[in-house]
């Protein structure tokens, strides 16, 4: 066994061993079409829905438009927009809250072997537009701010190609740094400090159905830090995905 199937099998190990720390499970969802009318570009739309509280209660769901560019052979650039619903239901404000968030990626990959890298920046600005209805706290009546929320997230992600397997295994590791403090104390809203705030990691497959589009499962674990009240989570995913090529610029389609 070579030295970097060795590393990728103890990052398997670790995620598992992770696991003991995770005290939330939650589901997200999703379904995703896509549209490639050449080898440049990459054009996305998405639905999602997440469950929290061990998947009994809905969390969020958003829409979410993408479009990638490839500069070269190896890089990337990305940009993209979500329009989210997030359903509050505890502290002294419930209800449902309404964000907008666009994104923009650097992404570089390449291979080695069996092994495929990629490595993603992304700088996105989270902002809220609304709280269903007006609230009373403490006899005043809290109207909603211009609140943004702006990160940085790193990732890096490592797949390996088994020969003859159909469900090839990926992992990957991706850190948030928070650029902006914001005054949420009054709407119950998240409070971060700047800097480093949450991790995740993740363990990922999928499977190709002919003709029928791809399949992909995954399980991850999201840890919060550096803020209030850190939560610990453990997470199950399951994606849909069906890609529309241009059939003069393309190989065979799903």
């Amino acid at each position: 066994m070579s030295v970097l199937s060795r590393n990728f099998l103890l990052l398997v190990l670790c995620l598992v061993f992770c696991n003991t720390y995770a005290q939330e499970s939650k589901l997200w969802t999703s379904v995703n079409l896509e549209y490639r009318p050449n080898t440049k570009w990459h054009f996305s739309l998405e639905e999602q829905l997440r469950l929290k509280k061990n998947s009994s209660v809905t969390d969020q769901y958003f829409t979410a438009l993408d479009l990638s560019y490839s500069v070269l052979k190896n890089i990337e650039l990305a940009m993209g927009y979500r329009y989210i619903t997030k359903k509050d239901n505890t502290g002294n404000i419930q209800g449902s809250e309404n964000y907008s968030r666009v994104h923009f990626d650097l992404s570089y990959k390449y291979k080695s072997n069996n092994f495929s890298f990629k490595h993603r920046f992304r700088f996105q600005n989270k902002k809220l537009l609304s709280i269903d209805g007006l609230y009373h706290l403490n006899d005043k009546v809290i109207l909603v701010p211009d609140y943004k929320n702006k990160n940085i997230r790193f990732k890096t992600s490592i797949a390996y190609n088994i020969k003859n397997w159909p469900l090839d295994p990926k992992l990957s590791a991706e850190i948030f740094y928070h650029l902006e403090e914001g005054d949420t104390e009054a709407l119950d809203l998240e409070e971060k400090t700047i800097g480093f705030n949450k991790y995740r990691i993740t363990l990922a497959t999928d499977y190709k159905m002919n003709g029928y589009g791809k399949i992909g499962g995954y399980y991850r674990l999201e840890n919060e830090f550096n803020v209030n009240a850190p939560s610990y989570s453990k997470i199950i995913g399951v994606k849909y995905s069906y890609v529309f090529k241009n059939k003069k610029n393309s190989q065979k389609s799903y």
